[in-house]
């Protein structure tokens, strides 16, 4: 088995909680400064992807089980099916907590869980003491030369002959990928942590069934590989091959009898078949949501993942090194990492899937006791010196996110807001006028706004709005460039010369059947209005303007809501 005692297992528990801890602390920080009038969003860093994660927690608190996609006007019938978040939401509703609170609680369980589980699977895999917790210390610390990189090149990334070097682990928002580095996980995103912890577990669970035979151990592993399957679908193409490939090689090394590895490789098999499967219903029967699973995002050049992961990188390579040279001394377990490093890649590289990049999920770990294995020949007095010297040598990249998510906490994004990233904090009025919205519209209202306020009225609302992300909104850049824009650019009143037209048009062709205005709405037209002035071409405004003051005297739009700062109009369909 593990050959754990209880003192080492509460150690490694303990270094759980802290990095854990750790990953949660800039949240509860960001909450407690949150500014007087205003509201915390829950999110320290990509606002817009964790708000779509809110916004099915909250239509599970709602008692959603098939849950829909509120950022897009498109037509769907509604087949998305995530136990995670649906457990979640179904804790918002019997606890009362809000969303952003059961998403903050999650990311520190979901922390402890992944962290202590890349720990007992190095166990699993080796009986070198000092290979487990040199796994466990640079999975929970490492990352890579991002850092230097982003540095050196100003935030352009690094030219490396033809190939442009832009890490996984820092840079600018739209580069780096939390999936890739097991901290950032934590820090980012909860269900990435769960996802890593389940492949873990999978992992070693399969090791030790086949090493011991005991189909209780195998069950848990199959259960994880089931709730695996559903709540990140995609790791089952890393995760599949890897299962197969353990339970034959050990089967043909004799490291395990026939009759278990099939017996477990049909257990595992038929657990890894129903998320798949549903996933692949969801695709052909709902339309929407095939054409956002359409949105690709290829994995980078090779480079990006080396330099990613920097010293793990170098440590692995002389860790496989270490690996081949002694593969007479039985270490057979250890090799499984290797297996998991090599398919993997190729996995990344071959499978020529939409989410490609996405496939690096939970490479990170066996990446670690590879390096581990490197840090183990060291002299014994020194081995404990190197491990730690290792993981400090690794972190940088992590603290400097961290340092930049601080940043962007005290400037509430406004480094971001040209990339239409949504602020951190929004008003106290912005807060309360989208809760109206959850008992006054319905699923099938529809609601313009710009985008970064469409990125939070689902959160909170269970209305659709015209323009809220990137990918989950489908053709987010023509919607914001062909209707966002028009309706919000600083127009003269109704009557006045051909340009309301152009509003009304974009009203039109939105599919709105409300209009959200509000701080964002209104630093949007001071935006233009300022955009205009800058190019010398100022826009004719009447005396005494205000933004936003014209839309109460549209006859297409009754306001139905007002109060601090913010107003909601219905739209007239038949004035149009």
């Amino acid at each position: 088995m593990l050959q754990l005692t209880r003192r080492q297992l509460g150690l490694a528990l303990l270094w759980s909680l802290l990095v854990a801890a750790a990953a949660t602390a800039p949240y509860v920080w960001a909450g407690l400064w949150t500014p007087a009038g205003q509201v915390f969003s829950g999110h320290i860093t990509a606002v817009d992807e964790s708000n779509v994660y809110l916004q099915w927690i909250r239509q599970a608190h709602d008692g959603r089980v098939l849950l829909i996609n509120q950022y897009t006007t498109r037509p769907q019938t509604g087949l998305f099916l995530n136990v995670f978040l649906l457990a979640l939401g179904r804790l918002a509703a019997w606890t009362g907590m809000e969303p952003a609170g059961v998403w903050l609680l999650a990311r520190f369980v979901c922390g402890v869980y992944c962290v202590l589980m890349c720990f007992l699977l190095a166990c699993a895999l080796s009986r070198d003491g000092l290979v487990r917790w040199g796994t466990l210390v640079l999975a929970s610390l490492s990352s890579g030369w991002g850092w230097w990189v982003d540095q050196m090149s100003a935030h352009q990334g690094l030219v490396l002959g033809n190939t442009l070097v832009q890490p996984v682990d820092y840079g600018p928002f739209w580069v780096y990928q939390p999936e890739a580095i097991t901290f950032l996980a934590v820090l980012v995103n909860p269900l990435f942590s769960f996802s890593i912890g389940l492949l873990c577990t999978a992992v070693t669970c399969a090791v030790l069934a086949l090493d011991t035979g005991r189909w209780a151990v195998a069950l848990v592993g199959a259960l994880a590989v089931l709730l695996l399957g559903n709540v990140h679908t995609y790791d089952m193409l890393v995760l599949a091959p890897l299962i197969v490939a353990l339970h034959l090689g050990w089967a043909a090394a004799g490291a395990a009898p026939w009759r278990r590895a099939i017996g477990g490789l049909l257990l595992f098999g038929l657990c890894s078949l129903p998320g798949p499967l549903w996933a692949v219903h969801t695709l052909q029967g709902d339309p929407a949501y095939r054409l956002k699973a359409l949105t690709a995002t290829p994995a980078g050049p090779p480079l990006n993942y080396v330099f990613g992961y920097g010293f793990v990188t170098v440590l692995a390579v002389v860790g496989t090194y270490v690996l081949v040279a002694n593969r007479g001394r039985a270490r057979h377990r250890e090799v499984v990492a290797l297996v998991w490093v090599v398919l993997g890649s190729a996995v990344l590289y071959l499978c020529r899937v939409s989410i490609q990049r996405k496939l690096v999920e939970g490479l990170h770990v066996p990446l670690c006791l590879l390096a581990a294995l490197a840090l183990a020949r060291l002299p014994r007095r020194w081995a404990g010196f190197g491990i730690a010297a290792a993981g400090l040598l690794a972190a940088p990249s992590n603290l400097y996110f961290v340092a930049d998510c601080v940043y962007n906490v005290r400037t509430n994004n406004a480094a971001l807001a040209g990339a239409l990233m949504p602020p951190i904090y929004i008003t106290t009025g912005e807060d309360r006028a989208m809760r109206w919205a959850h008992g006054a519209l319905s699923e099938d209202d529809v609601v313009l706004s710009v985008s970064t306020t469409g990125s939070y009225i689902p959160t909170r609302a269970r209305c659709k709005v015209v323009a809220g992300h990137w990918a989950e909104t489908l053709d987010f850049s023509m919607i914001v460039s062909d209707i966002v824009a028009p309706f919000f650019l600083p127009w003269q009143p109704e009557g006045t010369g051909a340009a309301p037209n152009l509003r009304r048009e974009a009203l039109k062709r939105s599919g709105a059947t409300y209009v959200f205005f509000g701080p964002q709405e209104a630093a949007f037209e001071r935006a233009m209005l300022a955009d205009a002035e800058a190019k010398g071409m100022p826009l004719p405004m009447p005396p005494g303007w205000q933004p936003g003051a014209d839309l109460a005297r549209l006859p297409y739009l009754k306001r139905v809501y007002s109060a601090e700062g913010v107003a909601v109009y219905r739209v007239v369909r038949d004035a149009l």
